[in-house]
């Protein structure tokens, strides 16, 4: 596809990452302009999670006008301890120096890391995520949930990754038609991809409510960056977005003895019975499930898929 588009990975990412910290921190009154310095003193990571663990506090007091870099050391640290001593969560080689550092590399594998947690992993349709995975292991999981369900609700596109399979611009106009029937009129869309996904966005953004992190130029480009395009696709079935109900709906359908919500589902208990049922009732031990068991649920449930 025409090479006018090609951007490296770091840009996208560091772009697509700064626009989704910002509307995570909309109502906040803090606004990150540059993702590769804005974090250093702790205070935007602070306000960050405080937004995303749902008003959960640092585990002490912290500087709320850091000047000397001690104090903002001592925030970092508290982050890191938060995140890894309260949320359980594998920073793996990321440590608080990377982002005084401004290290941007680092920085962005920090925020995909919160992605992963809190975007993706707070939808339905990541019921088997581990709170002490790995980075990569959490990406596959999320991938692997991903992959499940675009292609449960778009059967007949066989998407196979969140890269090249977007770049047409084919498979989100069907994303937005799932979610929305009718949104758009397949027949009048734009001849060149690039021109039928800037539409799809804007139609996203208006219709839908789902936020235009993403550009055309990062979906048209030959390999589109993965954690962007599955950050972006993640709006689509957030809880209580259009494609959480249109899912939820569907599964309902499919198991009308269950009573199907955004909470229970991610117990794995109602994907065993889903997959009981399509697969001609081969799956009766989904029925002995206990729910607090939400990752080997899940895990046995897609196993037997």
């Amino acid at each position: 596809m025409a090479s006018s588009y090609e951007r490296p990975r770091e840009y996208v990412q560091k772009t697509v990452f700064t626009k989704w910290m910002n509307e995570v921190l909309q109502n906040t009154g803090t606004q990150v302009r540059d993702i590769g310095k804005d974090l250093d003193d702790g205070l935007v990571l602070i306000k960050l999670l405080e937004v995303l663990t749902n008003g959960k506090k640092m585990p002490g007091r912290y500087y709320a006008t850091p000047k000397m870099q001690i104090q903002k050391t001592q925030n970092l640290v508290m982050v890191f301890r938060f995140l890894s001593d309260v949320e359980k969560l594998d920073l793996e080689d990321i440590g608080p120096g990377d982002i005084l550092e401004r290290d941007l590399q680092k920085t962005l594998q920090l925020i995909w890391v919160l992605i992963l947690q809190y975007q993706i992993g707070s939808s339905p349709i990541s019921p088997s995520q581990h709170t002490k995975a790995t980075r990569n292991q959490r990406k596959q999981q999320s991938k692997r949930d991903m992959l499940i369900w675009v292609n449960a609700i778009l059967p007949g596109r066989n998407i196979t990754n969140f890269t090249t399979d977007w770049r047409s611009g084919d498979s989100l106009v069907a994303l937005l038609n799932y979610c929305q029937p009718g949104v758009v009129d397949p027949s009048a869309t734009a001849d060149l991809p690039i021109e039928r996904i800037s539409n799809a966005i804007k139609m996203a953004k208006s219709a839908l409510k789902v936020p235009n992190i993403i550009t055309s130029e990062d979906l048209v480009t030959h390999t589109p960056d993965e954690p962007s395009v599955m950050t972006y696709l993640s709006y689509f079935c957030r809880p209580h977005s259009p494609g959480e109900k249109k899912l939820l709906a569907w599964i309902q359908q499919q198991i009308p003895d269950e009573n199907i919500t955004n909470t229970n589902l991610i117990s794995g208990v109602p994907l065993g019975a889903l997959v009981d049922s399509l697969s001609g009732n081969s799956f009766s031990q989904h029925k002995k499930m206990n729910p607090a068991n939400r990752v080997e649920n899940s895990e046995t449930s897609l196993k037997q898929a």
